[in-house]
């Protein structure tokens, strides 16, 4: 996490992919919530802290379904009680991914101490529990309120230990989106995504700006690393630059390059 907070920058994993590993055990699936970033990520921004935490950036694209859905899967290996919430209008991508049967929520007619049960979904985590976006635009309204947001998430709160929020980028404009600043105001903490390499300082600068206006307790940043290429490829880019005068010298190079674990 960044301060904002702490001066320290995590990179998120690479895609939501799987990894294999081969040994003399065989070969086994590594997820991707055993990386050492996304644990890192989830110590700094929930671990041992409860309550809700809402995931935004400041454009489009920076990765922060990828993230929620991270974050709200490493809650529930440690054993939390968590709830994944889908209110990135922009794209619901959770949704479509994890529920394809959405519904219209009700939030301005709703007794929130009867809870959210029919509209909360079991997963294959007994653990995890899932909440896709709403259809109505009643309730996309209802939670542009910061009173009103503030209670949702008080409500939830009674259900679970961890409430994960994927939302949709401040910079983007669309009356049909819950205001991100507003959702994060009204969680207990927030964490800004941002791509390396391909969102503008500026952007993220006015995001943060917005953010701690609002009054939200900004945990940190997280640098998603995607499109940034790493050292070991660009060494093997440099070397590869001297193959039509030192075709011996690019091999003898690439070959370091690929020994050195410390390029990982």
């Amino acid at each position: 996490m960044t301060d904002i907070k702490q001066e320290e920058l995590a990179s998120i994993a690479k895609k939501n992919r799987k990894s294999r590993a081969s040994g003399t055990m065989g070969t086994s699936i590594i997820q991707p919530t055993s990386y050492t970033e996304v644990s890192r990520i989830h110590r700094g921004a929930l671990s041992t802290l409860k309550g809700s935490m809402v995931v935004t950036a400041a454009t489009a694209g920076e990765g922060t379904t990828l993230l929620a859905h991270l974050m709200a899967q490493r809650s529930a290996e440690a054993g939390r009680k968590t709830l994944l919430v889908d209110l990135n209008m922009r794209n619901t991508e959770l949704s479509n991914n994890l529920l394809p049967d959405r519904t219209a929520w009700n939030l301005g007619g709703r007794n929130f101490a009867e809870g959210f049960g029919d509209l909360i979904h079991p997963t294959s985590d007994p653990n995890l529990f899932f909440m896709p976006a709403p259809l109505d635009s009643v309730s996309v309204q209802f939670l542009k309120d910061m009173s009103h947001a503030g209670a949702f998430f008080d409500a939830l709160e009674k259900s679970f230990e961890h409430i994960v929020v994927d939302t949709t980028p401040i910079g983007s404009l669309n009356r049909y989106n819950v205001d991100p600043v507003t959702l994060s105001a009204a969680a207990r903490r927030t964490v800004l995504v941002m791509m390396a390499n391909r969102t503008h300082k500026d952007k993220v600068h006015k995001a943060v700006k917005q953010l701690r206006e609002s009054g939200a307790n900004v945990e940190g940043m997280v640098v998603n690393d995607l499109e940034n290429p790493s050292l070991r490829s660009q060494l093997n880019n440099f070397a590869d630059f001297f193959k039509p005068v030192a075709p011996g010298f690019t091999q003898w190079m690439r070959q370091k390059i690929a020994k050195s674990e410390r390029l990982d």
